[in-house]
């Protein structure tokens, strides 16, 4: 299994795991992981990550009948907040949400209303070949020491896809399947313990790096202060804006994806506190 991202809260090492994978299909997998929207430095600071989901050699029956997630963290490192930024609702014939049971966050899908009618609507919704987001889990720091595992549980975890795509005719589900290991991803065993506040921007090189479609971007800020963090072509045109807004001090990872662009070398560049830092990353698809 590959790592997506280490990333750190002070001294809060958490990794999310890429790779937990059901066969939803003879010839298909779903693949799913986590990706880190944003990482406060300090207790009390906001820690976001998005559960995001695709499909390989998926059949055109590919419509979303089911889901059970479970997301594995530390409650004494993190506390969790809400579920936001949901990728689909009741309008498109889904139940879902976002239950705390203390160690796990349990997000449960269920699209029993997706051609409720038999007229084709609502349609629901695909998993697609790229990764696409079905949700947001917000939590607040509670504590900045030690090394503490994030990961998606694989024992109680299940997708579910209807027979005919669109549930159209609406024929039920196909029995759902176990998301297989991994269940726990462990860290270095050496970590920089008691790290402090950062006393100089910085601007790490993305990881990985060549990548295919989406890399991390890890950033220092010595103060607090407007900061903004953009990539661009090596034509000089902007295509993607990470970050445009007030931070406190602290050390950042921003993803930047980018399954809609060509293959080739782009250059990304933080600008704050009056300094700008630039580097060149290459997507090779």
């Amino acid at each position: 299994m590959k790592l997506v991202v280490n990333f750190w809260v002070g001294a809060l090492l958490l990794l999310a795991a890429e790779g937990s994978v059901i066969t939803a299909q003879a010839a298909g997998t779903i693949d799913q992981k986590l990706v880190i929207v944003r990482r406060d430095s300090s207790v009390g600071g906001q820690f976001n990550i998005a559960v995001q989901v695709k499909g390989t050699g998926l059949s055109a029956a590919n419509t979303l009948g089911s889901a059970t997630i479970d997301v594995q963290f530390d409650n004494t490192a993190l506390t969790y907040v809400s579920a936001t930024g949901w990728g689909f609702g009741l309008a498109d014939g889904y139940n879902r949400s976002a239950n705390n049971n203390a160690t796990f966050i349990r997000l449960a899908i269920t699209g029993g209303g997706v051609n409720e009618n038999n007229d084709g609507t609502p349609a629901g919704i695909d998993i697609g070949s790229t990764y696409t987001q079905w949700v947001q889990l917000n939590f607040t720091i509670a504590s900045t020491s030690g090394i503490y595992p994030l990961t998606i549980a694989a024992g109680s975890n299940a997708v579910s896809l209807f027979v005919n795509h669109a549930n159209n005719p609406n024929t039920g589900v196909l029995v759902s399947q176990q998301l297989s290991p991994p269940i726990n991803i462990t860290g270095p065993s050496s970590v920089a313990e008691g790290r402090g506040m950062p006393t100089t921007l910085a601007l790490d090189q993305n990881y990985p790096n060549p990548f295919n479609p989406a890399t991390a971007i890890n950033f220092a800020l010595p103060h607090q202060g407007h900061v903004t963090l953009e990539v661009f072509s090596i034509l000089g045109q902007k295509v993607a804006t990470l970050v445009d807004e007030s931070r406190p001090a602290g050390y950042y990872t921003e993803q930047f994806n980018g399954a809609g662009l060509a293959s080739g070398i782009y250059f990304y560049r933080l600008s704050a506190g009056g300094a700008t830092l630039l580097r060149k990353m290459l997507m090779i698809k």
